[in-house]
Parts: C-alpha cells; sequence; structure tokens
C-alpha cells in the first residue's frame, strides 16, 4: 500500500481539500502526495506526521498503528448513513487503532492470497466496511474478512 492509498483511507469520505485544511496542511501539498503517489520529503513527512498523529513507520512501511488520537478521522459512508447526516463528517468518536491496522493489513494479504484486485476506493470502503462491522460485533478473524471479501467480488 503506497502513500496514496494510506492518505485515501485516512481522509476517507473527506474532500482532500477540507481535510488538508483542516490539519493546517496545504491542500496542493496534500493533493500532490495523492496524485503522484509521492512520499513526503523528510520536512513534509513530519508535518503530516504532526498533523495527523500518525507514525512516520506506518505512513512508510505500514509497520505499527496509528496512535488512538482525537484527531479528526474519517467515517465510511455506512456509518454517515446510519447517522442520516446529510453531508459526511470528517471524523471518527473513537478510532480503535489496533483494530484498523489488523484490518487493513489482513485485507491486504487476503486479497494477495487469493489474487484479487479491487481499485483503491473499493478496497478502502471495504476496509472501513470490515472495520465497522469487527468493531460493532467486538472480534475480528480471517474468515470475517473472507466473506466480506467474497461479497465484494
Amino acid at each position: 500500500m503506497g502513500i496514496r492509498d494510506k492518505l485515501l483511507l485516512v481522509i476517507g469520505d473527506c474532500s482532500i481539500n477540507q481535510w488538508a485544511r483542516d490539519r493546517e496542511l496545504p491542500p496542493q501539498t496534500v493533493h500532490g502526495w495523492i496524485d503522484k503517489d509521492r512520499v513526503p520529503r523528510k520536512g513534509g513527512m513530519e508535518t503530516l506526521v504532526k498533523a495527523t498523529g500518525i507514525p512516520e513507520k506506518w505512513w512508510l512501511y505500514g509497520e505499527g498503528p496509528p496512535p488512538t488520537t482525537s484527531k479528526p478521522y474519517p467515517l465510511s459512508k455506512a456509518t454517515v448513513l446510519k447517522l442520516k447526516s446529510p453531508e459526511p463528517v470528517c471524523m471518527f468518536d473513537t478510532l480503535d487503532a489496533d483494530l484498523f491496522i489488523y484490518v487493513t493489513i489482513a485485507v491486504q494479504k487476503m486479497l494477495e492470497k487469493t489474487g484479487k484486485q479491487l481499485d483503491t476506493d473499493k478496497r478502502n470502503d471495504l476496509i472501513q466496511l470490515i472495520y465497522e462491522y469487527c468493531k460493532l460485533k467486538g472480534e475480528c478473524d480471517d474468515e470475517i474478512i473472507s466473506k466480506f471479501l467474497k461479497l465484494a467480488g
């Protein structure tokens, strides 16, 4: 998963411009990272880490979970619909970072294992949906992820 996919996953349903402004990041810089799948240089990475509270190792290598913080995180479309909100809200009330990372890595490994490919938006929506399901259920395992992948096609 490249920097583009990680950013889009963290940004979720928010507009990129709004997400960037909420974190006092230049929107054009964030667009550059996403459009070119370009890893931020040292200063940019430091700014991204400070703005999101997510460790550099996660952004660069996917190592370790992003910390649970009060920083805004995206809600999925399913949660927004459940809230009957007319516009997507750009934050989780609480992010279970360990579960979020587990689901992200497990989905990626399951896709690689099965040889399936999903476009970025569909994969990100799937990860958010599985995350929310597992969080509500209080458990998550490969069987749950496999069932969701079968539904995704």
